[in-house]
């Protein structure tokens, strides 16, 4: 894998731009690895942007992570959307934010525009139809974390309360999350040679 790793070519493809919506609108979209985190560090991203015809002339409308515009109209590069930040390593902060989604799995959203916390740590982990053969399982949902407010602080002459929240699992459920941690790091090298493996595939391989 580290051999692959070194032979990755770092810069973005563009895409001949698309026509939809009887040719009022135009997309494109953009794919490679960036080099912005420091030696080995690079990552892979797709992007896209959308412009609309008005006024005589092409005008932007959107853009950035709009993957399910790209995938219905480049449903060839629909594959690689999944890898979107995969770093050389892993995917971005792979076992943390996994993590962070896991324990909120079964627990009402912190905010109404939150996502669905089961489907972000699949999205997060890059799930695979294999994965749910050795999956050990989501959190429980009769024994939640609990949500614990720590002492009230005084900064700058204003008192809050809960500044050192945390969340605690029962035993049962930290048994579970730490079988869930132990699955993350035995997946990753598999998940990996299936990343490169996508790369050459894609022709971003020298």
């Amino acid at each position: 894998m580290e051999a692959m790793m070194k032979r990755h070519k770092v810069g973005r493809i563009v895409t001949p731009w698309r026509t939809f919506r009887g040719g009022r609108y135009r997309i494109r979209a953009e794919y490679g690895f960036l080099s912005m985190n420091g030696p080995g560090r690079d990552h892979f991203g797709i992007t896209g942007e959308t412009e609309r015809f008005s006024g005589g002339a092409w005008r932007e409308d959107s853009g950035g992570c709009i993957h399910d515009m790209i995938a219905t109209h480049f449903p060839e590069l629909a594959p690689m959307i999944r890898w979107h930040g995969t770093m050389e390593d892993g995917p971005t902060h792979y076992a943390a934010n996994g993590m962070f989604w896991w324990d909120r799995i079964g627990l009402p959203k912190e905010r109404p525009y939150d996502p669905d916390a089961a489907a972000a740590f699949r999205e997060t982990v890059v799930w695979r139809d294999s994965d749910a053969a050795t999956y050990p399982g989501d959190p429980i949902h009769d024994a939640p974390l609990v949500r614990v407010l720590g002492p009230r602080t005084a900064f700058d002459g204003m008192v809050f309360d809960g500044a050192a929240e945390s969340l605690r699992h029962s035993p049962e459920v930290g048994a579970r999350r730490e079988a869930v941690k132990v699955w993350l790091a035995g997946r990753l090298p598999g998940l990996m040679v299936e990343f490169w493996a996508d790369m050459a595939r894609f022709g971003l391989m020298n």
